[in-house]
């Protein structure tokens, strides 16, 4: 059984979700192919997540970047681990609601509860059809987190008395990375 099933299944669903966003309000996104905007530092991630890119990704291929933003942007800003990339990246720049807004290190406009980078929608507010609803999709993200900490007994002993929305790190998910190689 692949431990990964329903997570690949969400990442799926937040892919489809995202593309036809883009495809209604394409003049309006000015996220490209190498923007690293609001690729910051300190960003936390799920356990499923966290597997998920190291089961998946070469660490010899790897230049991590401990300077500024996520530590997985190469030399030039791209991505090195950008088709195994955690639902938040793959939905930073789009207009989210959120709850709770907050400002973090890169830049957000934020309009009520709804967020999205400052390089998108400069002429125009999104529409209700452009927005994507985070409280769903991270209800959806720790329901499977905690099937994924179920179905792995050596995941639920080194979790024990941790809830199942603590986050791990990018940059732990780099160093577990950098130990798979060794």
């Amino acid at each position: 059984m692949d431990l990964f099933q329903n997570y690949k299944a969400l990442l799926q669903k937040v892919d489809e979700s995202t593309q036809a966003v883009h495809q209604r309000a394409k003049d309006a996104l000015k996220c490209h192919e190498g923007c690293s905007s609001c690729c910051a530092k300190d960003l936390h991630v799920t356990k499923v997540e966290a597997d998920y890119i190291v089961q998946n990704v070469q660490a010899s291929n790897l230049v991590l970047n401990h300077e500024e933003g996520c530590v997985f942007l190469d030399l030039e800003g791209a991505c090195q681990v950008y088709d195994f990339r955690p639902i938040l990246c793959r939905t930073h720049g789009y207009a989210l609601v959120n709850e709770n807004p907050t400002k973090s290190k890169s830049s957000l406009k934020v309009h009520n509860t709804i967020s999205w980078c400052d390089l998108n929608y400069q002429d125009r507010e999104p529409t209700q059809d452009e927005i994507i609803d985070t409280g769903r999709l991270d209800q959806m993200r720790f329901i499977i987190n905690q099937l994924y900490i179920q179905s792995k007994p050596e995941t639920q002993d080194s979790l024990r008395g941790q809830g199942s929305s603590d986050f791990i790190s990018l940059d732990q998910v780099a160093k577990r990375l950098l130990k798979k190689t060794t």
